[in-house]
């Protein structure tokens, strides 16, 4: 997001921008075509920094959003950091009619940055603007050198050292490989303090949300450690957000903390558990068990939990779980959750 603000630029006013369409704050698009007065209230009279940054974000969240579907070859980060900028500027639509994008899928990276170097025209002019950010982009996508690392920004080994430190068990060498990218997704996935774009890069959002977990001694929502739901296999961490967040309803619920006495399970380690589901939701981070000590009825009127399983003997919880967010092979809902008998 630095990275695309520096290019943007600040106005807090309304403008045509070069291509002649409407535009504010860090080159947010209000409509195609000239400004004309039909512009929302909130941009008639002009925004804050921090609102353009606001906006910014949810731009730039969805430019990578954009590239994380079309790109179908894997990217490292300043790759993948190179190419949301691209879309930024250029658009969505654009960007998945390319050449650049159907050359990249075909493994041509190194074609990449001359592509890149094609789209510096608004409408028939060539501009210098456009030309430096164009090689900016290719630089960053090539070698990742436009950054500096005094800003703020992490780097794959900054991101890789802080999940290390949350949990989860990563080799700290530099290198966006399958488990950082795994690592990062299963981080976005569980972070409840705020919703994150669940794409398994780091971008602006998901490093102040590993950051502000980090500083927060590893916590993944108010009450609960990411570390706690870590598999005693393999020792990977898989959580959902929904299940966190109805943990913290179901702590309220008790009135002291709560203790995740099983919470993900990989695959070899759910195997090896006489009488584990083969397709238990402890796979997909979706489950948590506990002590029993609230019967199944205070539990079910939480609504938060899809799958509620309690003691014969005693008719108390031990398990809950949030099958609703995927894979749901019983169709329950939070409403109708389904309940069965240890």
């Amino acid at each position: 997001m630095r990275l695309i603000a520096g290019f943007e630029g600040f106005r807090s006013d309304l403008y045509d921008d070069a291509a002649g369409h409407c535009t504010i704050g860090y080159g947010h698009l209000v409509h195609t075509g000239n400004c004309d007065g039909s512009e929302s209230a909130e941009f008639r009279h002009g925004v804050t920094r921090e609102r353009a940054l606001e906006i910014l974000g949810d731009d730039a969240e969805s430019a990578a959003a954009t590239v994380n579907d079309a790109v179908k070859v894997p990217l490292e980060q300043d790759q993948f950091d190179a190419l949301t900028s691209f879309v930024f500027n250029v658009g969505s639509g654009a960007f998945r009619e390319s050449t650049l994008l159907r050359l990249l899928n075909e493994g041509k990276y190194d074609e990449v940055p001359e592509q890149l170097d094609r789209w510096v025209k608004a409408g028939s002019r060539t501009l210098a603007g456009l030309v430096a950010r164009r090689k900016a982009e290719g630089e960053l996508f090539t070698r990742g050198t436009v950054q500096p690392a005094d800003d703020g920004t992490m780097t794959t080994r900054d991101v890789q050292r802080a999940l290390k430190r949350l949990g989860w068990p990563l080799k700290v060498d530099g290198a966006w490989g399958g488990d950082t990218y795994a690592a990062v997704e299963d981080f976005q996935r569980g972070f409840a303090f705020w919703k994150l774009l669940i794409d398994g890069h780091a971008g602006p959002k998901t490093q102040e949300a590993i950051k502000a977990s980090a500083d927060q001694g590893g916590k993944c929502s108010p009450n609960f450690l990411f570390k706690e739901f870590k598999s005693s296999g393999n020792g990977w961490i898989k959580v959902s957000r929904e299940l966190v967040l109805g943990l913290e309803d179901y702590r309220e619920l008790v009135g002291k903390p709560v203790e995740v006495v099983s919470g993900y399970r990989d695959p070899q380690k759910n195997a090896s558990i006489p009488g584990a589901a083969k397709n238990s939701q402890h796979m997909y981070g979706n489950a948590c068990d506990l002590d029993p000590v609230k019967p199944t009825a205070a539990v079910k009127a939480l609504k938060r939990f899809s799958g509620i399983g309690y003691q014969g003997a005693s008719g108390l919880v031990r398990h809950v779980d949030v099958r609703h967010v995927g894979p749901n092979t019983t169709k329950s809902s939070v409403r109708d959750p389904a309940i069965w008998i240890y």
